[in-house]
């Protein structure tokens, strides 16, 4: 009896009790559930009947998807903010804001100064690039922190920290100003570093051309010589080979 009481409540599908436990099901409009013991057939019709529920159901005002893309855009910009500043403490929020500051003897702040071009490839400008690179990693941060963000965000607040002024830096919320900051900082000393192999192989690769050409053109000049030379011992040779022996 119990097997056939149990039987009969499956094929008569849940009850109202049931049906209120079962959120997913419960928060279907009238008419709209999905059949769950239900032939094939019910099946097949049941999008048809999803449709005509749809024209039914109320879109929300644009207002309010609008104000839920801000909010989530502001979750987003938070958490990424929360991400890159989890690591400082008070001492690396006043180097930051150090930053931000004309230092005395300074003409500028040293986030101007970390900004400028790196100019024609040199042994100064190498040294004054290597000289940029050691300041940003006194400042002791932890870059590893930029495996936290998603690559695009992180260039996004890098390419803002390099292009606001530090008079406006100084005005954002403390959590959004040093992440912008450590942004910054991360891709710059990566900047830095490719410019300073690329300029030292740039330079490298001039010297090694001068020199090629300077030996050509030694090497030319000094063969009239040695062919001058060695005429006197048994003719003209080549420079590269030396003067011939001399006849008999």
């Amino acid at each position: 009896m119990k097997r056939d009481a149990s039987t009969s409540a499956r094929s008569s599908g849940p009850s109202d009790s049931d049906r209120s436990t079962r959120s997913p099901i419960a928060r279907w409009p009238p008419g709209c559930s999905p059949p769950r013991w239900a032939p094939i057939a019910a099946w097949r019709s049941w999008p048809r009947s999803l449709r005509r529920c749809a024209r039914a159901i109320v879109a929300p005002a644009l207002y309010l998807i609008e104000r839920l893309a801000w909010e989530t855009r502001r979750r987003a910009q938070r958490q990424v903010f929360q991400r890159l500043t989890a690591g400082l403490g008070s001492a690396d929020h006043a180097r930051l804001d150090a930053l931000l500051t004309v230092a005395p003897g300074w003409r500028q702040t040293r986030l101007a100064w970390l900004r400028q071009p790196p100019g024609t490839p040199s042994p100064p400008t190498i040294l004054a690039r290597i000289e940029r690179l050691t300041s940003i990693r006194a400042l002791g941060l932890d870059h590893t922190l930029a495996r936290q963000v998603h690559q695009n965000r992180l260039l996004r607040l890098a390419r803002e920290g390099g292009r606001y002024s530090p008079a406006f830096l100084a005005r954002f919320e403390p959590t959004r100003r040093y992440a912008t900051l450590v942004a910054f900082l991360i891709e710059t000393a990566a900047t830095l570093t490719d410019q300073i192999l690329a300029m030292h192989d740039r330079l490298m690769t001039g010297y090694l051309r001068r020199s090629e050409q300077a030996q050509a053109t030694q090497f030319h000049a000094s063969g009239k010589v040695i062919n001058e030379a060695a005429s006197d011992s048994g003719g003209p040779v080549s420079p590269a080979r030396g003067p011939a022996p001399g006849r008999g």
